[in-house]
């Protein structure tokens, strides 16, 4: 199953990379593109009452749309639908507490020897703190199919995430690869009409989109969303965003 699912994703990079022949958008995609774009923009803000700032912000309303989008879907953007980066204000009291935190593992760092079990410890803590400040999401339309692959390694896993809106959410956890290196948390939301996706409650495997319009008419059936934080901090992005006002924002 896993070198199916390799394939399939090997296959997507392939023909999503020969598929950026691109043409202008028309009235009807700017609609729908600005549609979800106001919905994704108005969620995400919510965020800025827990103290984080946005940092970058892009989105794909100016974008170009591909002419022969493959698999196959409604419509597909040449560039991201949305992307965001945010970063805790320093001046928020949670961020304070994690420099106060970051300051002490510093000083720790500073009485061992570089190398040495207590530097390795206190270095690594200092980043997952620093990690714990900042947020990249990345939102994508029209996924042709939800891959959820089995963790490559032993120490590697994948949890189900039960999220009211969401059809279907995990985390992928990459533990670190060696004593120098952090482990890797991204969280995978889908909203949409994902039928089929009970079979990957308990089981990896793939499930392509049922698509109902035809290609490059002008809806966005689907989005895909990845949310790149430590899971404490990508929890509190999930608890306060209305995932079923991103529903309402499809065009189905």
């Amino acid at each position: 199953m896993r070198n199916i699912i390799s394939i399939l994703f090997l296959l997507q990079l392939a023909v999503t990379s020969n598929a950026q022949e691109c043409f202008t958008q028309t009235p009807a995609q700017t609609a729908v593109i600005h549609k979800a774009v106001t919905a994704l923009k108005q969620q995400f803000a919510k965020l800025q009452s827990l103290g984080w700032i946005v940092t970058n912000e892009k989105t794909g309303e100016n974008s170009p749309i591909a002419k022969s989008p493959a698999p196959f879907r409604p419509m597909m953007l040449c560039d991201r639908l949305y992307k965001l980066a945010l970063h805790l204000d320093p001046a928020s009291a949670r961020a304070k507490m994690l420099q106060d935190s970051i300051n002490y593992y510093t000083a720790q760092s500073q009485k061992g020897a570089i190398g040495d079990k207590a530097w390795i410890n206190a270095t690594k803590n200092m980043a997952r703190l620093m990690e714990m400040q900042q947020i990249q999401i990345m939102v994508t339309e029209n996924t042709p199919y939800l891959v959820y692959g089995e963790p490559k390694g032993p120490a590697d896993k994948n949890i189900v995430l039960h999220v009211n809106g969401a059809s279907f959410a995990y985390l992928q956890y990459v533990a670190p690869a060696d004593d120098n290196s952090m482990a890797e948390e991204t969280t995978w939301l889908y909203i949409g009409n994902w039928t089929g996706i009970k079979e990957l409650k308990n089981n990896y495997g793939y499930v392509a989109y049922p698509f109902i319009h035809k290609q490059l008419s002008p809806f966005i059936e689907t989005l895909e969303l990845s949310i790149k934080a430590p899971a404490q901090v990508a929890n509190t992005v999930i608890n306060k965003i209305d995932w079923a006002a991103l529903n309402d924002a499809l065009t189905k």
